[in-house]
């Protein structure tokens, strides 16, 4: 039994262990990428709901949006489900089925396994789109008020200052659009002029050139957008 992934520890735990690390840069003067930002969230939403991070997302977010598939620990018909997951093995030149790395073992034991914020859901094609149409319309999904229009526009309004990036809470910036990537490459992005929504999916990493074939999809959607303009 693997227990040793990013989703070992509950969020209030996880963010105790933050505590005792040093910083990298002093506050304001450089920018780096992190997950232990979003998971100290995670473990201030326990603390002011009251209720675990998986459970309040669950009562707050996917249920209210109609996402019955997302979850942070899947159910074992879910598991049976997962799409596996793939590495590229240089030496043999083929692809080689692989165990997600930074998760713990099995996936629907709650015994083991926690709520992760910076990585670790489960979820579908459609349903990320449904999280993403509540963005792109301010907060709103189907009439339902999912969350505050103010808190949205906080979400994709440049958080970084002057530094050389563009981070808002959440989501990165990029000229005309904002949303955020994961890991194998995996990306979802939404148009701000047409409210048009990106899902890049991929269940696969190492594999040579796989930047391009990103960078190639990107241009192609663009290419279309251009159209709706």
């Amino acid at each position: 039994m693997e227990r040793f992934g990013i989703d070992s520890l509950s969020p209030t735990r996880a963010a105790a262990t933050y505590a005792m690390m040093s910083l990298n840069y002093e506050p304001g003067t450089q920018y780096l990428y992190s997950n232990v930002g979003v998971n100290i969230g995670s473990a201030v939403v326990e603390r002011v709901s009251g209720q675990s991070f998986d459970e309040f997302m669950k009562k707050r977010i996917f249920e209210p949006l109609g996402m019955k598939e997302t979850a942070y620990v899947p159910t074992s018909e879910q598991v049976e489900r997962i799409a596996k997951s793939y590495r590229y093995d240089n030496e043999k030149k083929s692809l080689q089925e692989t165990k997600i790395h930074y998760l713990t073992y099995p996936l629907d034991n709650p015994q083991i396994r926690y709520a992760e914020a910076g990585g670790g859901i489960f979820s579908t094609a459609p349903e990320i789109v449904r999280f993403f149409q509540m963005l792109a319309n301010d907060g709103e999904f189907q009439g339902k008020r999912i969350l505050s229009a103010k808190s949205v526009e906080e979400m994709r309004t440049k958080q970084t200052g002057n530094l050389d990036a563009s981070y808002g809470l959440g989501l990165g910036l990029f000229d005309d659009f904002y949303g955020h990537g994961g890991a194998y490459g995996n990306e979802a992005i939404i148009h701000k002029p047409t409210g048009f929504i990106t899902i890049y999916m991929v269940q696969v990493t190492g594999v040579p050139k796989q930047g391009e074939a990103k960078e190639q999809c990107q241009k192609a959607i663009l290419k279309e957008m251009e159209k709706l303009k």
